[in-house]
Order: structure tokens, then C-alpha cells, then sequence
């Protein structure tokens, strides 16, 4: 997609997908430096109007081992929920198990890619891990 800006006084003050014909239109480009997901995430992003086409520059920002930690216990209460009408109790128990063995695995985590395999062998595969396997993992 197109992107255009007005710039007055190096701000820009007005962003669309097709130029005007009032002054200081010009073309901008968007800038997302590559992140490695789980561990990285992007800042709101600024505009560098020094450079030609304007830049839309996205900064990328540490996500901390705590909130990996919250991300991965919402995904698995969004995915093995214990209440609903269309739930049997088969599977409410079967939901409560995964819930359990996240919350007990999530205490004992200490870095992302503990937390990564909590996500992908538990939370993605509905496998339960022991707490031992993942302490094995640096």
C-alpha cells in the first residue's frame, strides 16, 4: 500500500494512502526492524522526515520474561476454558488439567524459552510437561 505525508516545518501533519495537491506532500515508507518473536515487540513508531521518502520508524523493545509469562497463561485460558453451556464435563475436566499443569509449570519457569515450550508442548499441543522437563531446558 501507498503511503504518503504531508510535512510543514519538518512535522508531519497529515497521512493518506494517495497525495494531495497542497504543499509539502512527499512519500513515507514504513521501517520494522526484525524481531524474534515471544522475546521482541515494536514501540509506537515516530517519523524521521530527514530522510527521502519520509520514514514511519518502528522501534523494537525487550518483552520481559514476567509478561511472556502473562501472554502464555491468557493463550491457554482463551484456549482450555472451564466454563461454558457447550462445554461437557469431560472436557471442562480434560481443560482443568491443561490449566493446572500451565500454572504449575509457569511457577517454576525462569526464562523465555522455558516459557516457549510451555506454549508450544502444553498450551498449542495439549500435552502436559513435567516440571523437571522444563527445568531441563536452559
Amino acid at each position: 500500500m501507498s503511503l504518503y505525508v504531508q510535512v510543514i516545518d519538518g512535522q508531519v501533519v497529515n497521512v493518506s494512502p494517495q497525495p494531495s495537491n497542497e504543499e509539502g506532500w512527499t512519500s513515507a515508507v514504513e521501517v520494522w526492524p526484525p524481531i524474534v518473536n515471544a522475546y521482541q515487540g515494536y514501540n509506537a513508531p515516530s517519523w524521521d522526515t530527514t530522510k527521502t521518502p519520509v520514514e514511519l520508524v518502528y522501534t523494537v523493545f525487550a518483552i520481559a520474561v514476567d509478561q511472556h509469562a502473562s501472554n502464555v497463561l491468557a493463550s491457554a485460558q482463551e484456549k482450555y476454558k472451564v466454563e461454558g453451556e457447550d462445554l461437557s464435563s469431560e472436557q471442562i475436566t480434560a481443560n482443568q488439567v491443561i490449566l493446572d499443569n500451565v500454572s504449575e509449570l509457569l511457577a517454576v519457569a525462569i526464562n523465555h524459552n522455558q516459557l516457549i515450550a510451555i506454549s508450544t508442548t502444553v498450551v498449542e499441543s495439549g500435552q502436559t510437561m513435567t516440571a523437571d522437563d522444563l527445568l531441563s531446558i536452559e
